[in-house]
């Protein structure tokens, strides 16, 4: 989300900086100086490389981690729908990818499905918008489809516009889309202010779904974990880890990812209005 309203909020923030000592227990900080500025999402393929999605610029970005370096390959996306920010991606299969949107001056949200080309582009092949109805939800502009995950033609869409229980809590719409068939999750937020940003998930033989995501606002960087039952209608996370104590709204961490060795990994946004300090890769220590 980059709503220009934000701005007077962002500058009256005051960054009081990285924690050094207790971020090198927490990650290793790999600085990305060759991709698009304002990455929002990360996936990881059947070879283990990471992609990431730039959100304003049309490029995927391929990632190779070589300890604590990378080498990166730029994919061009063709057929993103004008006036859409491209939030975040999940693979789903060998050269199939989908690619979550809002609209930027509109109160849209859909699922982008495309394949990688001999050509090296990753090229919309199909695409799903999501209703409000499916959502729960009364969508803002802005408000889209900031998370994704999923295998095969099973896809979990997580929105940022965010859903009130009758206590009062907040809740995030993870709409599973399933053969064009659609089911609602309430997914129970921890914070009053936090909103979804990232999922990555594993789909698991009995059926059941185990992801991380991250919750975010100002103030608010947690990493959840659950368990998505099969035919669950609300699920309650675990805060596995608060980076807020650590990074102190230094970072805006929008993407989140499970590596073939049980690591996790995340990314930052660094494209508010403007372009803020440079994007890195987090490898979580623990």
């Amino acid at each position: 989300m980059k709503a220009i309203a934000l701005v007077v909020i962002l500058a009256a923030c005051s960054k009081s900086g990285v924690d050094e000592t207790a971020a090198k227990q927490l990650f290793d900080a790999i600085d990305l100086p060759n991709v698009k500025p304002g990455e929002s999402d990360l996936t990881v393929d059947d070879h283990g490389k990471i992609w990431a999605v730039a959100e304003r610029d049309r490029f995927a970005t391929e990632i190779e981690l070589h300890g604590l370096t990378v080498t990166t390959v730029e994919h061009a996306m063709d057929g993103v729908p004008d006036g859409n920010d491209t939030e975040s991606i999940a693979w789903l299969s060998p050269g199939h990818f989908v690619i979550g949107i809002e609209g930027q001056q509109t109160a849209t949200a859909g699922l982008l499905f495309a394949e990688l080309r001999p050509d090296g582009h990753l090229a919309v092949t199909r695409t799903r918008m999501l209703t409000e109805d499916e959502m729960g939800v009364k969508l803002d502009k802005n408000h889209g489809t900031e998370a994704v995950c999923g295998k095969g033609d099973d896809v979990i869409a997580g929105i940022e516009e965010r859903g009130t229980f009758a206590d009062g809590k907040r809740w995030a719409p993870l709409v599973r889309v399933s053969a064009d068939h659609t089911s609602l999750v309430k997914l129970h937020l921890t914070t009053a202010a936090g909103k979804l940003s990232a999922l990555d998930c594993q789909f698991q033989p009995d059926g059941s779904i185990d992801f991380v995501g991250i919750e975010r606002h100002f103030g608010v960087e947690r990493i959840l974990h659950g368990v998505l039952a099969p035919g669950a209608t609300e699920v309650t996370p675990t805060v596995v880890l608060d980076l807020s104590p650590t990074i102190h709204d230094t970072y805006n961490m929008e993407g989140i990812a499970r590596l073939t060795d049980g690591r996790t990994v995340m990314i930052n946004d660094n494209q508010s209005v403007h372009i803020e300090g440079t994007t890195k890769l987090f490898v979580l220590k623990r």
